[in-house]
């Protein structure tokens, strides 16, 4: 990192020195040139008044290190800048601790509205503290002012006005507030309208919902059935199967004259025999 001309920074630098400069930045010069444009001596400044010997100045300090050409900084807001330079070698510098500054702007608005008429002092300070806070509260309302820290200061300078000026203002006032207060009424029963249709919405959703669970339940129910009555069918059929290999054998056995066709069993014997082997 190095610090840009034109520039304006915090500049902190290592220990021993351990010192803060907020500064612009001008220029860069070596040890070598810093002679031809001003008497200031880096190594009287940084080394010796700090008992840093001559080898730890050459070796921090070559003729290649940048020393930068600083105008300390008077005041931050108005920017107001010293004409004085001062030297700072590059290896001096903690960048770690050295940051730069922006140049922003603090905006300021004057605003002027109506004469006002009050008929003593404590009634002006009492609507100067009373539109101080509402001029804060509305501007941090809006953008571009939501974050902003708004410092408002009242100020007042006499004005001649005639009566009628003032009952005109006075009735133009009060229209306005009765049309902020219809406004802000008609937005309520808007409000209130809106909010009324989310809970007829709300509902209907609700009625939705319930009815969706209820054709769950009945479909879990009649997915249940279902597999109960495949099990049922299954083990018919299991039964089926066993009367067939049943009678198959008994025809085998008239066919070897092992039993004789009299001893033939009735189909509900073979049955419930089949179905009580399972």
């Amino acid at each position: 990192m190095n610090l840009q001309h034109s520039k304006y920074y915090h500049i902190k630098l290592y220990d021993p020195w351990n010192l803060e400069y907020d500064g612009y930045i001008v220029g860069t010069v070596n040890k070598t040139t810093i002679s031809t444009i001003d008497n200031f001596d880096i190594r009287s400044t940084y080394f010796t008044d700090y008992n840093l010997g001559l080898a730890t100045y050459l070796s921090t300090v070559t003729d290649t290190t940048p020393i930068y050409i600083i105008n300390l900084i008077e005041n931050k807001s108005p920017v107001n800048v010293g004409e004085e330079n001062i030297y700072i070698p590059e290896t001096l510098i903690d960048f770690n601790k050295t940051y730069q500054y922006l140049i922003g702007s603090i905006p300021s608005y004057n605003i002027t509205i109506n004469p006002k008429y009050f008929k003593s002092t404590l009634q002006e300070n009492n609507y100067s503290k009373l539109s101080n806070n509402a001029i804060v509260k509305a501007l941090n309302s809006v953008e571009p002012f939501v974050a902003d820290t708004i410092s408002v200061a009242y100020s007042s300078t006499s004005a001649l006005i005639t009566q009628d000026i003032l009952d005109k203002y006075n009735r133009d006032t009060k229209e306005q507030l009765e049309y902020i207060k219809l406004a802000k009424l008609q937005t309520r029963t808007n409000d209130e309208t809106r909010l009324s249709e989310l809970y007829l919405k709300k509902e209907e959703f609700e009625r939705a919902k319930v009815d969706y669970e209820n054709k769950v339940d009945e479909y879990n129910v009649l997915i249940g059935e279902i597999a109960i009555a495949q099990v049922e069918i299954n083990r018919e059929n299991q039964i089926l199967s066993g009367i067939r290999n049943v009678m198959i054998e008994i025809i085998d056995q008239i066919k070897t004259e092992q039993i004789s066709v009299t001893d033939f069993p009735s189909f509900y014997e073979i049955y419930e025999s089949v179905k009580q082997s399972m």
